[in-house]
């Protein structure tokens, strides 16, 4: 008897069929974002998310929530960017 599939729910299903491809997204200058907005935005996961908190990303936190906001993202990408060695 051949191995039973389960289908693709829905909600999992990219508009063009593949689970796999991240679809991202933009991170306003001006925008706040509820993280899994910004992770799913981003396309980054959880462990990437941490380090980036724990090297100086500023997560608000409203109600039990976090949030961050695009302007603190900006910055950090950009002291980050000022910080990295060139590559040879």
């Amino acid at each position: 008897m051949p191995p039973k599939f389960r289908p693709l729910r829905p909600d999992k299903v990219t508009p063009q069929g593949n689970p796999m491809r991240n679809e991202g997204g933009e991170i306003q200058q001006n925008g706040l974002y509820s993280l899994p907005e910004f992770k799913k935005r981003t396309g980054l996961k959880e462990w990437a998310i941490r380090s980036a908190r724990r090297a100086g990303l500023r997560v608000l936190y409203l109600h039990g929530r976090a949030f961050i906001r695009g302007a603190d993202w900006m910055e950090y990408v950009g002291q980050k960017a000022a910080s990295a060695s060139p590559v040879q």
